[in-house]
């Protein structure tokens, strides 16, 4: 069922959590036989040390056609926002997205909106039909659509060739479900934000 944790985990001991990024659901690019949003998947879960027991979660990609599982580290951090400074902890995501939550409740720090996604997946196929996205930082990946005006060659007949390859495969923008006829994801499912995860300046802010 996978749903495993392939990033390092994240702690903090005055709180006593223990922060668990979560991978996909299995398969990876076929979810006809796991319906629903496969909760705890592609989360992250804050868990009390002392007993194992879930504290909070936060599902970031709801039933993952994409492989898009948390493969980066969660960062803690003193965050100032709103005049305060509340201990935070961020998770980057394949998606290039950064969401922010308060690490004692889960509460986000920017606010998460659900956003209708690309629909049409194949047959017995159960899509969901928003994803989250946090308001703030914005993406540090694309996530529009592809076209042949983005093919690039060194000779005109390697630009047309690239252009007829997109051509052929379908690309509605970031969450497009796997296709028969072949779906051009970006971001990939190698990120976007993957193991190497993210680092923060204190001081700065940034």
């Amino acid at each position: 069922g996978s749903a495993n944790a392939w990033a390092p985990l994240a702690a903090d001991a005055g709180l006593g959590l223990v922060y668990v990024p979560t991978g996909s659901a299995s398969p990876d690019f076929y979810g006809g036989e796991r319906k629903g949003d496969n909760v705890y998947a592609n989360s992250l879960v804050a868990l009390h040390a002392g007993t194992g027991k879930v504290a909070w979660y936060r599902q970031l990609v709801h039933h993952d056609l994409w492989d898009y599982d948390l493969a980066a580290q969660p960062t803690l951090v003193e965050l100032e926002h709103d005049g305060k400074t509340i201990p935070a902890v961020l998770q980057g995501t394949k998606m290039g997205l950064v969401f922010s939550f308060d690490r004692r409740s889960g509460e986000p720090v920017f606010e998460i909106e659900e956003r209708p996604v690309p629909q049409g997946g194949v047959a017995g196929e159960h899509l969901s039909p928003t994803q989250p996205f946090p308001v703030a930082p914005p993406p540090v990946a694309r996530h529009e659509r592809v076209t042949g005006d983005d093919a690039w060659g060194m000779l005109w007949f390697d630009e047309r060739s690239c252009q007829e390859k997109i051509a052929a495969l379908r690309s509605d923008g970031i969450y497009t479900p796997p296709s028969l006829e072949g779906t051009l994801g970006l971001p990939g499912f190698v990120g976007g934000i993957n193991w190497g995860g993210i680092a923060f300046d204190p001081d700065r802010q940034l």
